[in-house]
């Protein structure tokens, strides 16, 4: 089991909603502890009606060591990977008849956390040993100081 973070923080780099045919993102999440910190890097794209892709990368480090752990996974399927058999014919109609109105069958299920579940991998899951040249200094008190103040 992981320590409690004592730092969290979700950045978003990117987002666009393609036009309002699906959604891309780029996101960052930083999770800091008393003995190290995991940065995860998420790609999402989501073509309603055609596929999604999930692009993880997951560095992890902890404190008092020179390396660095790179993690990273391409995961990426059709449609009906990511939905279901509810919608075969149509991407947006659950009727195979298609005699309904427009309705997207639950896209709060075609978010990037299911995605990164249930769609395959596209390439092997790689995991690489980064080395460093010298202990980083993650003293409290260097990375808070406020601007104005100096080395003494």
């Amino acid at each position: 089991k992981y320590p409690q973070p004592l730092c969290y923080e979700i950045v978003d780099l990117y987002e666009d909603d393609l036009h309002e045919n699906g959604t891309c993102f780029l996101k960052a999440k930083i999770f800091v502890t008393p003995v190290g910190w995991v940065a995860l890097l998420r790609f999402f794209l989501r073509v309603d009606g055609v596929m999604a892709r999930v692009v993880d990368t997951r560095f992890i480090h902890n404190f008092g060591e020179l390396q660095v752990l790179r993690e990273r996974s391409w995961r990426e399927g059709s449609w009906k990977d990511l939905i279901g058999e509810q919608s075969e014919k149509n991407p947006r109609t659950n009727n195979p008849e298609g005699d309904r109105p427009l309705q997207i069958p639950s896209l709060e299920s075609a978010n990037d956390s299911i995605a990164a579940r249930v769609l395959g991998l596209k390439y092997p899951e790689t995991t690489e040993s980064l080395s460093l040249e010298k202990q980083p200094d993650y003293s409290y008190e260097k990375c808070h100081k406020s601007s104005g103040e100096t080395d003494e």
